[in-house]
């Protein structure tokens, strides 16, 4: 069984693993974008023959498809992210994921 949370049980799921345990946020973000990519490794036998569009905000969610588009193109996956927003306005995790992805040479738009 899967259990699906509201928007705003996952804000306190996460505000309590956060605030409450003392994981940081871009662990959180790792582990998240890490458990997609397995996912699709299971669905997709073939993913690295796949070609992948990630449309990511500026926000967190953003830097989980960002930390999702990296781990895909380390598997030779042919990726692309589309930027949703003003880049000047990125919240700090999802900067830090798009400077990771730009320093490894992922395509960026």
């Amino acid at each position: 069984m899967m259990l699906v949370l509201t928007a705003e049980e996952m804000r306190s799921v996460d505000n309590q693993a956060i605030n409450g345990l003392g994981i940081s946020s871009l662990v959180l973000m790792e582990n998240a974008g890490v458990a997609v990519v397995r996912m699709l490794q299971e669905e997709f036998s073939d993913l690295d023959k796949q070609r992948v569009v990630i449309l990511a905000g500026i926000g967190n969610n953003g830097g989980d498809g960002l930390v999702v588009a990296r781990h895909l193109f380390n598997l030779g996956v042919n990726v692309r992210v589309y930027l949703l927003g003003n880049e000047e306005k990125l919240s700090t995790e999802c900067a830090v994921n798009v400077g990771i992805f730009r320093k490894l040479g992922g395509d960026l738009q």
